[in-house]
């Protein structure tokens, strides 16, 4: 088996999971095989593993993410997920 790697994306982008999902990376590339690993439509959240088994496919530059106490006001961040207009706030342990 190749090389394999996790992308987050949204749930409204991956539903109906009955048919094929192909990923395209904004380099090029692509992978057509793809396993939907889970997804939640409440938060919108999917998550997808792609696998290289041909091995001559490089794999995007991962995303680093930072602890949280080397961010700072002004440091840039990703949100992924919509709540369609659906504003829930849940409070924390």
């Amino acid at each position: 088996e190749g090389k394999s790697a996790l992308i987050i994306t949204c749930h409204h982008v991956i539903e109906g999971g009955d048919r094929k999902i192909t990923v395209k990376t904004i380099n090029g590339f692509t992978f057509s095989n793809v396993e939907l690993v889970g997804s939640d439509p409440v938060s919108d959240i999917g998550v997808l593993r792609v696998v290289d088994d041909a091995g001559a496919t490089e794999f995007p530059n991962p995303a680093i993410f930072p602890k949280s106490g080397e961010l700072a006001v002004g440091t840039s961040v990703l949100a992924i997920g919509n709540l369609r207009d659906c504003f829930c706030f849940y409070p924390l342990p």
